[in-house]
């Protein structure tokens, strides 16, 4: 039955080729789907009640998800209903069911004026699932991290705009999102919020929402030191610097791909804060790492390379946005790449950021010498 009634919607409403006119469609649409919309509501409630078994059916949570097209958010949320749902979240058999059902919940209260309510009600029991992102770190389990990633990241987008009107009301919500990036640490969720930050960015920039730009500048602050140490190559294993990813060739161009995106939103963070806000702390990585590990460098090695190459990297991604006529970092910061030492990976990403920085350099000819020297 719950099979029956989960597909039914969806051939219903999805272009499938059914041999009626327009109108006769219509006529059967309706008949079929909004005039059994509260029976549907109330089996699906009486269903969920009728053991612990059902609570726990991933069947339960696909069918609410399709029938949404039908009945109201609002309708699923002031019944019996929400609890099951939070409650599936911490069930293994019905976790992904009941996480796919929430981030539709989640979009069908994009047009928030409309849903305050329901995201008021929405809201708590979201932030209440918050613990179980440190769970899944600690427990080593990325699927579900990734999931939580997902249902946050979901929130986020489906309500932007209330971050930016009500900023300290929907702080905590930001701050769950970047708790997502900072705990997926086999960066297997974090590209998940990637389009959240890009949104909440078009929003903060604009005059009309600059207070919440300066109350949410220290959370992308945060995301810029996060997104540096995602950038950082793996260290393989086995000890082969030659062979980063041990053979995996696919994992290789997903991580250099997943690299550009995240200096995507490095970009985002330029804007919302400064581009010199963020040179600055990709400087002091690059000047810590000197200070720490340059009087052990020989030909041979070099100690760390990794936490060293990510910053440059990141310094190379943001180089779009800085101004030629910066002064306070850069002339910081472009003498120290003409000493990155001699290795691969360190020389190549070192020559990509003083290529991008070449405006800057024909403003100030005295560095040119040393730069063409390196």
């Amino acid at each position: 039955m719950l099979d029956f009634l989960r597909i039914l919607p969806e051939e219903t409403t999805e272009g499938r080729k059914i041999n009626l006119t327009e109108d006769e469609l219509n006529d059967r649409t309706k008949e079929l789907l909004e005039d059994n919309s509260k029976q549907v509501l109330s089996l699906l409630i009486s269903f969920s009640q009728a053991s612990p078994q059902n609570a726990t059916n991933p069947r339960l949570y696909e069918c609410i998800a399709s029938w949404l097209r039908e009945i109201p958010a609002a309708d699923i949320v002031n019944s019996p209903l929400l609890d099951n749902i939070f409650a599936a979240v911490s069930s293994e058999t019905s976790f992904d069911s009941a996480i796919d059902c929430l981030c539709t919940i989640f979009k069908d209260t994009r047009d928030v004026d409309e849903n305050k309510t329901v995201i008021q009600a929405l809201y708590p029991r979201l932030q209440q699932l918050r613990p179980k992102l440190a769970e899944a770190q600690e427990s080593g389990d990325n699927d579900q991290l990734k999931g939580l990633t997902r249902l946050f990241s979901e929130a986020g987008e489906a309500w932007v705009v209330l971050i930016a009107r009500e900023p300290q009301n929907f702080r905590s919500l930001v701050e769950g999102i970047l708790e997502c990036c900072a705990r997926d640490q086999d960066r297997e969720a974090v590209s998940v919020t990637f389009i959240f930050w890009y949104d909440l960015k078009q929003y903060l920039c604009l005059e009309k929402y600059m207070p919440a730009r300066a109350t949410l500048a220290d959370l992308y602050s945060r995301l810029v030191d996060i997104m540096i140490m995602h950038l950082e190559f793996p260290t393989p294993d086995s000890g082969n610097e030659k062979d980063l990813f041990e053979g995996d060739r696919e994992q290789e161009d997903k991580f250099r791909e997943f690299r550009h995106m995240m200096g995507d939103v490095l970009k985002d963070c330029c804007e919302v804060l400064t581009p010199t806000d963020c040179l600055t702390k990709a400087y002091l990585r690059i000047k810590a790492w000197a200070q720490k590990y340059s009087s052990q460098v020989t030909a041979a090695k070099v100690p760390r390379w990794q936490e060293l190459e990510a910053p440059i990297f990141a310094l190379r991604a943001m180089g779009r946005m800085v101004n030629p006529e910066e002064l306070s970092v850069l002339g910081e910061v472009i003498p120290l790449l003409t000493q990155v030492p001699d290795h691969d990976k360190l020389k190549f990403q070192a020559i990509m950021a003083l290529g991008r920085y070449t405006e800057w350099t024909a403003e100030h000819p005295e560095t040119l010498e040393a730069q063409l020297t390196y």
